[in-house]
């Protein structure tokens, strides 16, 4: 009987009152501009998409490079609309189709979930992702006085069995181990909310303080991505038992499963370690920042 592998995503910062990690705050408010100048154009003249004529040579055509035109109106576009929103230039210069959003953000859950995801009547969401399933629970709140002043987000994956028979030195029959199931969950401790500042980490870099992105749920919400990241990219492991095989083959084969499944739950969370927690301040910076010496970030992947 093997029984559940459990690992938290935390690195635990010391208890004090400097802001926290993580949160998922939107800016960058669109402006809608609905037209552009033209070259050689008042400033009273409008523009306009040109409509799309294969008989025209200035215009573009599959595969060819813009024509002065239209790259004219779009750098002018994106001078005025800013460089967040290069794709509504694209779609109303180029007359492209906008970009189809890939995640959506679920009420109460920290970690944004693939577009088209659906929260059950609990607040939970269920998917797929590595061959396994994928349960994001409802964003907690502890009352626990260690998870003061921060918030984590975690995985556990599913206890399993295997129960064989033998006859002769040889396996007649197995159960297990089951199928597997993945529970991601964020929790937010006392003094700390989804609208805290990230102290460290995503949060924290350049490009997260320049979008506006710098609050403690995004943090989390990044170490949720990570963790699917992770499962699409590294199906999990697969148990290689079988009848027939002599007691000795099949019991070394538990045990390499055992050990490939505790592998997995390791390199998972320390790929989340470093994408999230080891960017821009890195939590070493933080910690020590805060009386705590760590080599975090400074371990070998």
């Amino acid at each position: 009987m093997h029984t559940l592998l459990q690992k938290k995503h935390a690195r635990q910062p010391p208890k004090s009152s400097a802001p926290v990690r993580d949160n998922f705050a939107f800016s960058g408010q669109s402006r809608a501009v609905g037209n552009i100048l033209r070259q050689g154009q008042s400033t009273g003249a409008v523009i306009q998409r040109l409509p799309f004529d294969p008989t025209n040579p200035e215009q573009r055509h599959p595969g060819s490079t813009l024509p002065y035109r239209e790259a004219t109106e779009l750098v002018e576009c994106i001078r005025i609309m800013g460089e967040e929103n290069r794709d509504y230039c694209r779609q109303e210069v180029l007359g492209e189709a906008p970009p189809q959003p890939t995640h959506v953000n679920i009420p109460g859950i920290s970690t944004p979930q693939p577009f088209g995801t659906r929260a059950n009547a609990a607040g939970a969401t269920n998917l797929r992702a590595g061959g396994v399933n994928v349960v994001f629970l409802p964003d907690a709140v502890s009352a626990d006085p260690a998870m003061a002043n921060r918030a984590q987000t975690s995985f556990s994956i599913s206890a399993y069995n295997i129960n064989y028979q033998a006859s002769g030195g040889r396996i007649t029959s197995f159960t297990g181990p089951g199928a597997t199931s993945i529970t991601i969950v964020t929790t937010y401790g006392g003094g700390v909310s989804a609208a805290s500042t990230s102290g460290y980490g995503r949060g924290t870099t350049a490009a997260d303080v320049q979008a506006g992105n710098t609050s403690l749920g995004f943090h989390e919400g990044r170490h949720g991505l990570d963790f699917m990241q992770f499962l699409n990219a590294n199906p999990f492991p697969q148990f290689s038992g079988a009848v027939g095989m002599s007691v000795q083959a099949f019991e070394q084969a538990m045990q390499a499963y055992a050990t490939a499944r505790q592998q997995f739950n390791d390199d998972m969370d320390r790929f989340s370690e470093t994408n999230t927690d080891c960017v821009g301040t890195t939590i070493d910076q933080f910690n020590a920042a805060n009386g705590q010496h760590t080599t975090i970030c400074q371990q070998q992947p």
